[in-house]
């Protein structure tokens, strides 16, 4: 993949609930693995890096039910 290559998601992120515990964890994964990395990414959403890959393995192994 290049380096400079934007993701576009299969759907529209704005529909997300932000008051939805799920899906701002879901949006610190995804900005933490293809946008901001994981340092920015756990600052902004106020989780520790420990945790942060411990929802990432969840994430793999049971999808958003994880």
């Amino acid at each position: 993949m290049a380096k400079n290559k934007q993701i576009t998601p299969g759907f529209d992120l704005s529909k997300l609930n932000i008051q939805d515990g799920v899906a701002l964890k879901f949006m610190m994964l995804l900005e933490g693995t293809y946008n901001i990395g994981v340092k920015e990414s756990i600052a902004k959403y106020g989780y520790t890096e420990q945790r942060y890959y411990q929802l990432l393995k969840a994430f793999k192994e049971k999808g958003l039910e994880g």
